[in-house]
């Protein structure tokens, strides 16, 4: 059996056959009102009522969304931000695109992001902001990070690329900080047609001053006034009304479940498994994950890469996301952290992505979990 890692063309498929979709895309497509207009502000609309705040914008994409969020919060040179060091570098890259300093902290060795301890551990005079990364689609302790954020008198930018509609107490991720970010990469929980991201924020002045930065500098409501040095990162109308479809079907809620069911399945099938393989973490009650991805941990790099290659032979797609954590990046070699790393390079060595997508079979997860047993085995 052949097992994708991800397989949008079936996720997508329902959507694209219907007549809702295929009409309204022509009218897009036949109006030529490529950036912004009525489709971005629909999508915003929707997408401000799934995570339950009060402003959307939509932006060119989740770097964009993270760099745009901090410099609404003044952060800039002279500043230190938090940031744990098992991420995708773009957590860190939008901090120095401010000019500000990186500053980089170990993870939970069980959740894989920060804890409240760890950034109370890391805080300085220095330090302005923290950006808490929902690495996975597994939430932070974004209660507990607030309050020492709250004590410290830190900003606080979720970083929730890999998390939407991930949630702490019914609450979504990205409405506990000042702002929340988020990438609509094509093969994200909520996918667009090309790049895209957002920043959700209750604060109005936060909203304004994305909305305008994005839009060249321009002063909300004023096409000839720039404000702002600014950038080009609107949202194309093609990507906003096709993920706007995806959020009136309900298609996110309907895909979040299946995420989640095909992650119980790989946690019973593995479940043998427990005492080599360390599986994520499953919704409890007050902390739901949305499983991005799902990561399985192995006990040394060359088992993990032997496991990788094996389940390859076999036909069955498998990613190292991160075998660089950040602070091992050429670019960020010489940047501060507090602490020891070793966690995130534990993992960097360790973690190994499966297979997960709304679509897949049971058959094809007990298949990749069949495989994971033989080789285990035979080790």
């Amino acid at each position: 059996m052949n097992v994708k890692f991800v397989d949008l063309p079936k996720q997508y498929e329902r959507l694209f056959e219907s007549d809702r979709f295929k009409n309204g895309f022509m009218n897009v497509v036949k109006n030529c009102g490529f950036v912004g207009g009525r489709h971005l502000e629909n999508f915003e609309r929707s997408f401000a009522n799934l995570c339950g705040v009060d402003h959307t914008v939509g932006v060119g994409s989740g770097t964009d969304a993270l760099w745009l969020a901090l410099k609404a919060l003044d952060i800039g040179p002279g500043d230190e931000v938090i940031v744990p060091a098992y991420t995708f570098v773009a957590t860190a890259f939008a901090v120095t695109l401010c000019g500000a300093d990186v500053k980089f902290v170990d993870v939970d060795p069980v959740t894989y992001v920060l804890t409240p301890e760890i950034l109370k551990g890391a805080i300085t005079p220095h330090t302005k902001a923290v950006i808490p990364v929902h690495l996975y689609g597994q939430p932070c302790d974004m209660e507990g990070i607030m309050e020492v954020a709250d004590n410290f008198g830190l900003k606080v930018v979720e970083d929730c690329a890999q998390a939407v509609c991930a949630t702490i107490n019914g609450k979504h991720v990205g409405t506990f900080g000042q702002a929340g970010c988020f990438s609509f990469y094509p093969a994200k929980n909520l996918g667009g047609m090309g790049q895209g991201g957002a920043v959700i924020t209750n604060d109005v002045n936060i909203a304004r001053f994305v909305r305008e930065m994005s839009n060249c500098g321009r002063k909300e409501g004023s096409w000839f006034e720039h404000i702002h040095i600014g950038l080009n990162s609107r949202m194309d109308s093609v990507n906003a009304f096709f993920m706007n479809c995806i959020l009136e079907e309900n298609l996110i809620i309907e895909w979040t479940h299946k995420r989640i069911n095909a992650a119980q399945q790989y946690h019973s099938f593995l479940s043998k498994l427990k005492e080599i393989v360390q599986l994520p973490l499953m919704p409890t009650n007050e902390v739901v994950g949305v499983f991005h991805l799902f990561e399985i941990k192995l006990s040394d790099k060359k088992t993990r890469n032997g496991l990788k290659k094996y389940l390859e032979k076999h036909g069955i797609a498998a990613v190292v996301h991160y075998p660089l954590p950040c602070h091992k990046q050429p670019v960020y070699r010489n940047t501060t952290f507090s602490g020891s790393l070793v966690v995130s390079e534990h993992l960097a060595d360790t973690l190994l992505s499966l297979p997960m997508h709304p679509s897949i079979t049971l058959n094809e997860v007990e298949c990749v979990c069949n495989t994971i047993a033989d080789y285990l085995t035979i080790l």
